[in-house]
């Protein structure tokens, strides 16, 4: 297996929607219905500072990451510029009430994120993130993440970025075991959704 990261184009991003809905349950973005997820990536690709890299055997995506410089600023762009297709798609899961405080929630995230975060991001005013990463299952234990995180650690020192954090499920012990035998360090713990969730800072060498 020949495997190549490079940013998301065009095509990709339905199928990095069915791997986040497909990987990521814990998350409340993956109940918010594939068309959702294909919008939000695509806007994410566009956002000033932000991206999606994928992992590829030949065409087809093994795995993939996303990631931003400000988390704030990347949420308003994509507000901003897609608010519309965002819209449409969330419109089925907007008949729920019980969505309504939750997409609020989310929205707030990284402001809030923002005021918890360490006094060096407070006052650069930018808080550097990765998003979101999935693997496929028939790509586990190959090394995949671990490449995806090297792609996106090159990426952000192209961006100079000094370090960023991750937040994942607290429960999921993959995912927290997986972010320490990166070098990420425990920062945090939070609720967010009514879920615990663990934060974690990497810092890249220069």
């Amino acid at each position: 297996m020949e495997v190549t990261v490079i940013s998301a184009r065009a095509d990709d991003f339905a199928l990095v929607a069915r791997l986040h809905s497909a990987s990521i349950t814990e998350g409340f973005l993956s109940t918010l219905g594939l068309r959702f997820l294909t919008v939000l990536y695509r806007g994410i690709q566009t956002a000033p500072r932000s991206g999606v890299l994928v992992a590829k055997d030949g065409g087809t995506i093994l795995g993939f990451v996303a990631y931003t410089t400000d988390v704030a600023t990347c949420y308003r762009w994509v507000l901003a510029r897609r608010l519309f297709p965002l819209g449409m798609a969330l419109l089925p899961s907007l008949l729920k009430p019980s969505v309504h405080a939750r997409c609020l929630q989310t929205l707030l995230y990284p402001f809030r994120a923002r005021d918890d975060a360490s006094p060096e991001a407070q006052s650069s005013g930018r808080r550097p993130e990765l998003l979101s990463m999935a693997v496929s299952d028939r790509a586990r234990g190959q090394g995949i993440g671990k490449q995806l995180v090297r792609s996106l650690d090159e990426q952000f020192r192209r961006l100079e970025v000094e370090s960023y954090v991750v937040v994942t499920y607290a429960k999921d012990e993959r995912s927290n075991g997986f972010y320490r035998s990166c070098g990420c360090v425990h920062s945090r713990s939070f609720s967010h959704h009514g879920k615990p969730m663990n934060e974690y800072l990497r810092t890249l060498n220069s």
